[in-house]
């Protein structure tokens, strides 16, 4: 039997605003956070980039960022104006819990558990196949645990058919065609498959490209 799971995780509800000037303050503070998480010295990761928690605590902030650039996000809100964001884990469902709910805490203030206006909807799941079975259409999709070779290609070329963000923390998965993941040099930088983002139709804002290393 496959065991598959959705969970949303509730936050405390607040007041929708169009003003301009708040949504280049959105974008302003999601530049900030990528500067500093590019231009923070490396402890953890760098000591051991084999460290899988300090990998995916770190993503779960590039792949928020990543969302938070896509131009199209808007189109992409479901139902009660809800952005789904669907977590893939093999597992262990415990630890991907966790990880779910460090995401919806992202964000400063009235900002948090949210994609610019529109709050998220975590759904953790164990198989692909189960997004489609949910009618789920993800804005994006975050892998949390190691998968298969032919699995990593399924969600890559799900997310190029649906122009979704894809994103992996794992190394070698951004090869098989994931959208974004962690570049771990002399400092830490979100990593984008150019040929991805291409054949996605994703139209990601110029501002996280120039920050980010690019794989072709």
């Amino acid at each position: 039997m496959i065991y598959t799971r959705t969970k949303q995780l509730d936050v405390n509800k607040q007041t929708k605003t169009s003003e301009q000037g708040f949504r280049f303050a959105i974008q302003a503070i999601s530049f900030c956070l990528i500067l500093c998480i590019s231009l923070t010295p490396l402890h953890a990761i760098a000591n051991n980039p084999n460290d899988i928690q300090g990998r995916i605590s770190t993503g779960l902030k590039l792949f928020r960022s990543i969302l938070l650039a896509d131009r199209d996000i808007a189109s992409k809100v479901g139902e009660k104006q809800q952005i789904n964001i669907v977590f893939l884990y093999r597992s262990d469902m415990e630890s991907a819990e966790r990880y779910a709910r460090n995401f919806v805490r992202l964000g400063r203030q009235g900002n948090r558990g949210k994609i610019k206006d529109y709050y998220v909807k975590i759904n953790i799941l164990k198989e692909l196949s189960t997004v489609a079975k949910l009618n789920l259409e993800p804005a994006g999709i975050f892998i949390l645990e190691d998968i298969s070779p032919e699995q990593l290609q399924n969600v890559a070329d799900y997310g190029k058919r649906n122009s979704i963000v894809t994103f992996s923390p794992h190394e070698g998965h951004i090869q098989h065609g994931i959208l974004g993941s962690i570049d771990v040099g002399t400092s830490i930088r979100p990593m984008i498959n150019t040929t991805t983002l291409t054949s996605s139709n994703l139209r990601i804002k110029s501002f996280f490209l120039k920050v980010a290393t690019t794989y072709e």
